[in-house]
């Protein structure tokens, strides 16, 4: 039997359903990330992109969480390609957590305001990564200037790379596991609500 994992979800699936792992961006948000995560830029460099996408964003307060991901992301993936690039990107996975509990303990973390949130039980469909996300949910620090919070950034997102494993035996070491599904995963199961 494969190893069982669970993933939070404000969408509806059913068993066999094989989730991919990729990014829902809106336009400006695509542009940022893809502007982020180009060979040719720096980490200092990145603030007059972003500075441009931003002001269409963080106008509407509904999508400033949304914009802080996307930096975020895009941040991680800049350093995962220039320093840790044999782990799998985050934009080519599925996420997952380790029990149902830590997928719910997540929504009601991070994912206040949002829709309700359904627990399925996965298994991946490629290879099973272990990362302690707990540093990379600090977010942007907007109290800093704005190279000095994405050099922040960067060091975040180097500090979670360095986690990054295929030994999930190490989970016992993480403040937050979080499981990266390669390729995606496949709904097993909706849990009831809990």
């Amino acid at each position: 039997m494969a190893k069982l994992f669970y993933h939070a979800s404000t969408d509806r699936f059913s068993p066999g359903t094989v989730l991919r792992g990729s990014f829902r961006l809106i336009e400006n948000e695509k542009q940022l990330f893809d502007s982020v995560v180009s060979t040719s830029s720096k980490p200092c460099d990145l603030a007059q992109v972003m500075l441009r996408h931003m002001r269409a964003v963080v106008r509407d307060p509904r999508l400033k969480g949304q914009y802080d991901s996307t930096v975020i992301e895009g941040i991680a993936e800049y350093v995962r390609r220039r320093d840790f690039a044999n782990t799998v990107s985050r934009s080519r996975c599925a996420f997952g957590f380790l029990s149902a509990n830590a997928a719910r303990d997540f929504v009601s973390r991070y994912r206040q305001g949002a829709p309700s949130h359904s627990v399925y039980e996965v298994e991946a469909v490629g290879r099973a990564w272990l990362a302690d996300v707990a540093a990379f949910n600090q977010g942007f620090n907007y109290s800093l200037p704005f190279d000095d919070a994405l050099r922040e950034l960067a060091e975040v997102g180097a500090r979670y790379w360095k986690t990054v494993t295929l030994d999930l035996t190490l989970s016992s070491r993480y403040h937050e596991p979080e499981v990266l599904l390669e390729g995606g995963a496949r709904i097993v199961a909706k849990l009831a609500p809990g």
